[in-house]
């Protein structure tokens, strides 16, 4: 396998498992950080519509306190409390429905009461047989008690006959006792449209009203389209691991659909602010966000793979450049060119190195050749300075003719 091949596989499998190990982890990071930054929202959703019931609940109460404590001033003038209950009505159309002035019927058997319809403000006596508000609870509690309270939700038939929660407060005698009760009311119907419109639909967001005992609702808004059974609502663990956290989550399932269900208490008031968010949404920007991690996972790798075979390619092919060289030099081809190769400082001092000894090599061998031929020539002047001297001595036929005393003569 060539060194190429062996550093593309090598690098892109450490690298890829490294990045599939960083997309795991933060696939599974990113997931949990979203359900905490979702269960966040949630609660700031919950906590935001608490804070406007609040808000106008603490209105009423100190609408009701300031013109309770003015009744007693005109009746010592003389004047009439009921006109100041109207007018109180009249100024505060978005935030209370209905007041009532009920007084102790052993005293005075009088209880009248404006509140708001379609028509404008309306006025009944609620000190009537068909009514009979001293039996009423948001009468009898705080009259007995001697103190203030809000009375859970209830349809107040034959009085304004809307869905709605009471604020009584009594206004006490010296002796402690009650001379009067001055109520305020607070629609259903205005927190229905508060829930309206901080709920999304498209979001599976909406944000509803119950009971905290019970559980039973008492207002949402007109896009939740399926019932909450409080029997159903089961407790979620997560809720445990909220530092401090001032709401307990809940899971819910309907149609096989699940959902969260954020329950912020409103102690006062005996209240239970809910926001349901559909787990589906959920897991469909999870899927979505893991969708989008392979995706760049997958391209990241991809491009490393790119990368690597570029880089490779900038280093092995220079070696391979060289090393054909290196064997046209090798079959004899001293006087193959070796350019300058490679753009790192690296392959460019090897390819210089392979120039050098090319030089070197040529210069030994062309060294090698003239001494090799100034030998054969050495070699060949002696061999002839031989035969000379050779030629100049005597024959030994000569020698032989001489010892028989025999001349040979030539003419």
């Amino acid at each position: 396998m060539r060194i190429s091949t062996r550093l593309i596989l090598s690098l892109s499998i450490s690298i890829g498992l490294i990045i599939c190990a960083l997309t795991l982890y933060t696939n599974y990071f990113t997931k949990e950080k979203y359900e905490e930054e979702l269960i966040r929202e949630m609660e700031l959703v919950g906590m935001l519509f608490a804070s406007r019931t609040q808000s106008k609940q603490r209105a009423i109460e100190e609408m009701v306190q300031n013109t309770a404590l003015t009744i007693p001033l005109l009746q010592e003038q003389n004047k009439s409390a009921d006109s100041l209950v109207r007018q109180t009505v009249a100024n505060n159309r978005n935030e209370i429905y209905g007041m009532c002035l009920a007084y102790d019927p052993s005293v005075k058997n009088a209880a009248p009461y404006y509140y708001w319809d379609s028509a404008g403000i309306r006025f009944k006596q609620l000190a009537v047989p068909e009514y009979s508000y001293s039996d009423r609870d948001w009468f009898l509690s705080a009259f007995r008690d001697g103190k203030e309270k809000w009375s859970s939700f209830y349809v107040d038939k034959d009085g304004g006959d809307v869905l709605m929660s009471t604020y009584s407060y009594p206004y006490l005698n010296k002796d402690g006792s009650v001379r009067f009760l001055l109520t305020g009311d607070l629609s259903l119907n205005w927190l229905t449209e508060d829930l309206n419109k901080l709920s999304y639909a498209d979001f599976h967001q909406v944000i509803y009203l119950s009971e905290q005992n019970t559980g039973h609702v008492l207002a949402k808004p007109d896009h939740l389209n399926f019932p909450i059974e409080p029997s159903k609502i089961k407790y979620n663990k997560k809720s445990e691991d909220q530092d401090k956290a001032r709401f307990n989550l809940y899971d819910y399932t309907y149609n096989d659909e699940q959902f969260y269900i954020i329950s912020i208490p409103l102690e006062k008031y005996n209240w239970n602010v809910n926001v349901v968010f559909s787990y589906q949404n959920v897991k469909d920007k999870l899927d979505r966000l893991t969708t989008s991690i392979a995706i760049i996972a997958v391209a990241g790798i991809l491009l490393t793979i790119i990368a690597i075979y570029l880089i490779s390619n900038t280093i092995t092919r220079p070696v391979k450049i060289l090393t054909r060289k290196a064997r046209l030099i090798g079959a004899g081809n001293f006087d193959t060119s070796i350019e300058k190769v490679g753009t790192s400082s690296e392959i460019s001092a090897l390819s210089a190195a392979f120039s050098k000894m090319q030089a070197d090599l040529k210069a030994h061998i062309n060294t090698i050749k003239k001494n090799e031929a100034e030998k054969q020539r050495i070699e060949s002047e002696l061999k002839i300075g031989r035969q000379i001297q050779m030629a100049l001595l005597p024959s030994p036929l000569y020698s032989e003719q001489r010892k028989k005393n025999i001349d040979i003569s030539g003419l």
